[in-house]
């Protein structure tokens, strides 16, 4: 739903279309001539999507873009950082490669990647094992009407498993499970992710609102930290998860697993933006040590 308001505080509200090119909304003609500021009504939270609209033009388009590569910085050795990524390359085929480099000034060293190619529209084989520990050689996904119903994958045994995806009445992922495990468990409130697999997240400022059309953030975290488990990260690299948090969280709190206590350790997150909403990095400090995962987009 989009809402249009007037100088007045008068507001008319339009069925709003999602197409190739964003958020599409066709004006009624008996609309007055005017000057409008324009909102995207998503899970009881505004979105601004244009000040100053004006009724002559024919439709409202809402920044869609995107994600090019994902970059994970964390300290290393000495003033050496570790630079995790994956990167998301598009053309006749798409290539996503995860890479862990060492970061030293401003140069950079590959220390080991892994390379998949798509095979057919959702499919994927590891065509590079820099790693020599990838388990999943090629996988192919349901995916229809906006969701992934299960994918099969092919071991390099030659074993095939079959992962479900599962959600609740509202359309959002809860988990990815098989017969005998349980890949990923996600908890919501209000529309917002609030655990993610032992990392939780608090949303401490309701007007911190991520863009409708970008990445949800918790998904990031995992995507870097799960690379191991790229059946479940690729959806979300490739932008097939429509269900995203509306806000973005203000602290997150991982695990601690430095202490036989346990315990959580809580991370206050911090964001840069570009001029069109999108978060272009998210850090935080872990103790002493500082943390950040840039995104970059096309």
């Amino acid at each position: 739903m989009v809402v249009f308001t007037d100088s007045e505080g008068a507001e008319s509200e339009l069925t709003a279309t999602l197409t190739n090119e964003g958020i599409s909304v066709v004006l009624p003609e008996e609309m007055p001539v005017g000057q409008y500021d324009v909102y995207l009504l998503q899970d009881n939270l505004k979105w601004l999507l244009k000040e100053g609209f004006s009724v002559l033009e024919e439709e409202v388009v809402a920044v869609d873009k995107e994600l090019a590569e994902m970059r994970y910085y964390s300290p290393y050795v000495g003033e050496q950082l570790l630079m995790i990524s994956w990167k998301i390359e598009s053309g006749d085929t798409y290539t996503l490669t995860h890479s862990e480099n060492i970061v030293t000034g401003d140069q950079i060293d590959l220390n080991a990647e892994d390379i998949y190619v798509s095979t057919g529209a959702y499919s994927f084989e590891l065509s590079y094992d820099g790693y020599e520990l990838s388990d999943n050689y090629e996988f192919t996904y349901n995916y229809a009407d906006g969701l992934i119903s299960y994918a099969d994958i092919v071991r390099y045994n030659g074993k095939t498993i079959r992962y479900e995806w599962q959600y609740d009445s509202e359309g959002y992922m809860t988990e990815i499970v098989t017969p005998s495990l349980t890949l990923c468990t996600i908890n919501y409130e209000a529309g917002n992710v609030v655990a993610f697999d032992g990392v939780s997240y608090e949303y401490g400022n309701q007007e911190l609102k991520n863009s409708p059309c970008a990445p949800d953030v918790t998904w990031a975290y995992k995507a870097i930290n799960e690379w191991a488990k790229p059946v479940m990260v690729f959806p979300y690299l490739l932008g097939w998860y429509d269900k995203a948090s509306s806000l973005l969280p203000t602290k997150m709190f991982l695990p601690d697993v430095s202490t036989a206590a346990g315990g959580n350790i809580e991370c206050p997150l911090t964001y840069e933006f570009d001029s069109d909403g999108y978060v272009t990095e998210m850090s935080w400090s872990e103790g002493s040590d500082a943390h950040s995962i840039e995104f970059i987009y096309r």
